[in-house]
């Protein structure tokens, strides 16, 4: 039963293991390796398939990452509220991290046919890899923080995990086109997510809840640190060097596309 509890994060006795301990390299580096080892696999197997039967893995996903994410709402709310007598803690569980806007896009992408699908695949294709890799190898808030073997951590794992799967099998099975006419609408979508994330940050402030969504209040000991540093102390000039740092991500991704797709004299317009 003291397992049980410590694993929920309840009176865990446990000492973290550091940030890039082999602990923490190994959960992760095994997590990837099947991740992506399986969308390659059922990419390569799927490339020629109808477009419908390609969409039935990614709804799969979709479904598996949801449930993953309700179960830990869920388990999270019961301790908070039954046993910390904390009913607020669902505003710190808000989908508004670069990698769990994927909860909300890998549906879309899965589920709707037209532009608005199609843009939400190439979101998924862009943001999902690099959340994916961001959100597990360079996860400082959560590694060093509490022991691998945590249930924060092994949901997070595997939510990202999927992240990644469905970016790189929708790369390789054509579902994500990296179209330059769909990237004003990924950019709105990305808009969208910031301005939500402004505003929970915003309402939790003070509140000892999250209020460091999409962080763009601080870097967190993310990569962010560099706009920490560009920022020089001005928590302004922070925020929009981070909001400015996301877009030149999907700037620097699609770049790199359309110069692969020129130098192969494919159509780079889309």
């Amino acid at each position: 039963m003291d397992i049980i509890k410590a694993f929920f994060g309840w009176n865990d006795p446990r000492t973290p293991e550091p940030f890039f301990s082999w602990q923490h390299l190994l959960y992760v580096g095994v997590h990837l390796l099947i991740a992506f080892s399986l969308a390659v696999i059922l990419g390569i197997r799927d490339r020629k398939k109808a477009e419908e039967d390609r969409r039935k893995v990614v709804k799969a996903a979709a479904v598996a990452m949801i449930v993953l994410e309700a179960v830990k709402i869920i388990l999270m709310e019961i301790r908070c509220c039954v046993l910390d007598g904390d009913a607020g803690h669902i505003r710190s569980m808000l989908p508004l991290w670069l990698c769990s806007t994927q909860l909300i896009m890998i549906p879309v992408a899965a589920f709707n046919r037209g532009r608005i699908g199609k843009a939400a695949a190439d979101f998924v294709a862009v943001f999902g890899l690099v959340g994916c890799v961001g959100g597990t190898v360079l996860a400082s808030n959560y590694f060093g923080q509490m022991p691998v073997l945590r249930f924060e951590i092994v949901d997070s794992v595997a939510t990202h995990s999927i992240s990644g799967f469905c970016a790189l099998y929708l790369l390789i099975t054509g579902g994500s086109e990296l179209k330059l006419k769909n990237t004003p609408l990924v950019a709105l979508y990305l808009a969208v997510f910031m301005g939500l994330s402004l505003l929970a940050n915003a309402w939790n402030a003070d509140s000892g809840y999250q209020a460091n969504y999409m962080f763009l209040q601080n870097d967190g000991g993310t990569p962010f640190f560099l706009c920490t540093m560009a920022a020089g102390g001005s928590q302004t000039l922070y925020t929009v060097f981070a909001i400015l740092l996301h877009y030149l991500c999907l700037a620097a991704y699609m770049g790199v596309v359309m110069l692969i797709r020129k130098t192969r004299g494919k159509n780079v317009s889309g």
